[in-house]
């Protein structure tokens, strides 16, 4: 693969001035990629090697387009589920929610996309992070200071809040039970409006999440 090395020279009586001198040497093809493609260009008209070198502008081309539709779909995918967190006091210690938030889109939620009576990661993509920096009571329960995944048993009215001692895990392919640090049992209730996205909120000593017509929240102090 022929690439360009850049030299950089210094102007006769303009210390601010520069340019450029080409040679031709291996670069790491992720520089090429990203660089402004009308730089390149401009560079080998300046150098006079526009004839001489098609190949490369055709390649540093092609190497720009698949760089950009590349980003572009990855930025596409993210989206679908954004990350996002929420952060609040509980007494005196801070609690921190990492998660991702997925949209309703028309879709049945609860019962469907979300069963009833199994293991849910609340959220998408990776298990939400629940973490605190003190020792808390959750629902009148002790809870270490540290970092959990935060599961959950959605169930009609019942719904049971799991903090798993694996904080880093993708969905709940890979829950163990015997890694729970703490299980609580709480009840949920009609959201005050529909939410498209999940969405946590942590304030007066309580974390809420809602989605779609569902909230649910337990107590932290």
């Amino acid at each position: 693969m022929y690439v360009l090395r850049l030299k950089k020279y210094q102007t006769i009586g303009q210390s601010n001035s520069v340019f450029y001198r080409n040679e031709y040497a291996l670069l790491d093809i992720k520089t090429i990629s990203y660089a402004p493609i009308q730089f390149v260009i401009y560079y080998l008209i300046k150098t006079n090697a526009m004839k001489k070198n098609i190949s490369i502008i055709v390649s540093a081309c092609l190497l720009f387009l698949f760089a950009s539709v590349t980003f572009a779909q990855g930025e596409k995918k993210a989206a679908a589920s954004p990350p996002a967190k929420a952060m609040g006091k509980a007494g005196a210690a801070t609690i921190n929610i990492s998660y991702s938030q997925p949209a309703v889109k028309g879709r049945k939620v609860w019962g469907d996309l979300v069963p009833m009576g199994q293991v849910w990661r609340t959220g998408a993509n990776n298990a939400t992070v629940f973490e605190t920096d003190k020792d808390i009571k959750v629902e009148g329960q002790a809870l270490k200071a540290g970092k959990y995944a935060l599961f959950t048993i959605p169930n009609e009215k019942e719904w049971t809040i799991i903090f798993n001692k694996k904080s880093d895990q993708w969905g709940a392919y890979n829950y163990s039970d015997k890694d729970d640090a703490l299980r609580v049992k709480v009840k949920s209730e009609a959201a005050k409006e529909m939410m498209e996205r999940l969405t946590f909120d942590v304030k007066d000593n309580k974390v809420m999440f809602a989605w779609d017509k569902l909230m649910v929240g337990f107590k932290v102090e």
